[in-house]
């Protein structure tokens, strides 16, 4: 069976591409021939996160577009032809989208005798307006939608529920010596942009450096916010307690080397981040944003869950935490346990589950 998953920058250090490279690798067996289609990049260059060498890779090499909608127009009409060709030369079996145009598109470039699966990384309630209006008119045609959470899939109900399916995201490693939770490091990971609400972070950082003046915060990441909120800490006059590093390979050492975990984020899918934090044996205090923290996190048992925006309750679990370290290794040891729901194993026989489902019903 041959497989494609489309459309990533191979070469980046997204969570999307860590899904992929998981998923590829899970996927990949005797019977099946697993192809990336990536946007940019070319071969030889560096792919940030373990992937399978059987695993083929086609660089479609299209430059990155500009800010303008002109050029961002040119750079989908380029994919999308580059992409049609390529997949009529190839004669894929199943083919997986995983952002909402290419999903859209599919219809259209794929050949009917190929299964169809649009993956969604984003809640819905996080898409723009296009992107909404996109998901309602063309995702019907496609044979499976998948998402990562029961909350996000209550908000297709324009696609027949035969068609939706909920599949989360899978760790990408084992730790065999979590954290002891001993460490009075609190630690947060993600992309410097609005969404992960780092500026919220540095709200409650103000409370935590009076109460908790011991601990101290890492923010390990990159993004066009990243001078905004140093400036921030700055004024908050927080830059002694929060330190913001580059993004980082070494994610199972910064881990185990932490307390806890914190989430701030405004909008979510089904944070990565936060089922590498349980394997890590973290306890994590988040905001309850749309849509993927409430499906990880197991309330009072292995992390807290808070209003999102709500910095003060933000800050007073974090430091209830800080300040009882029975219940950050109770907590810890919860976490580790009830992560093992996204195995590799476990989330690899669902997807299996799901092709061999849908190839059955397109008759091959």
């Amino acid at each position: 069976m041959k497989i494609a998953f489309m459309l990533v920058n191979i070469h980046g250090v997204g969570g999307r591409v860590r899904v992929v490279c998981n998923l590829a690798n899970e996927l990949l067996s005797e019977n099946t021939d697993i192809h990336i289609i990536s946007r940019q990049g070319e071969p030889g260059q560096e792919i940030h996160f373990p992937l399978n060498p059987q695993v083929t890779i086609h660089h479609l090499g299209i430059p990155l577009s500009k800010n303008n909608f002109f050029s961002k127009a040119i750079y989908q009409i380029r994919t999308f032809f580059r992409i049609r060709k390529l997949i009529k030369q190839q004669n894929f079996d199943v083919v997986f989208g995983l952002k909402d145009i290419p999903n859209a598109m599919m219809p259209f470039y794929v050949a009917d005798h190929a299964v169809k699966i649009g993956c969604e990384h984003t809640s819905f309630n996080a898409a723009s307006m296009i992107g909404k209006i996109l998901r309602r008119i063309f995702y019907p045609r496609l044979d499976a939608v998948v998402l990562l959470t029961h909350h996000d899939a209550a908000h297709y109900t324009f696609i027949q529920e035969k068609k939706r399916f909920v599949i989360p995201n899978s760790l990408s490693f084992t730790c065999d010596t979590p954290s002891n939770c001993e460490s009075k490091r609190i630690i947060a990971l993600g992309r410097i942009v609005p969404e992960k609400g780092f500026d919220y972070l540095l709200q409650t950082a103000v409370k935590l450096k009076r109460e908790i003046p011991d601990w101290h915060i890492d923010i390990f990441g990159s993004g066009k916010d990243e001078a905004m909120l140093k400036e921030l800490a700055r004024k908050l006059q927080v830059d002694d307690f929060v330190t913001f590093h580059p993004s980082t390979k070494e994610v199972i050492k910064e881990l185990c080397n932490s307390g806890m975990y914190v989430m701030s984020s405004r909008v979510e899918g089904l944070p990565m981040v936060l089922i590498e934090a349980q394997e890590c044996g973290l306890p994590i205090v988040s905001f309850d944003c749309p849509e993927g923290p409430s499906e990880i996190v197991h309330e009072g048992e292995d992390g807290f869950l808070v209003p999102l925006a709500d910095t003060d309750a933000l800050a007073e679990k974090m430091i209830l935490l800080a300040k009882n370290e029975e219940m950050r290794k109770r907590f810890g040891k919860a976490a580790k346990v009830n992560c093992q729901q996204f195995s590799p194993q476990k989330v690899g026989e669902m997807w299996m589950d799901l092709i061999n489902k849908l190839t059955v019903n397109k008759g091959k």
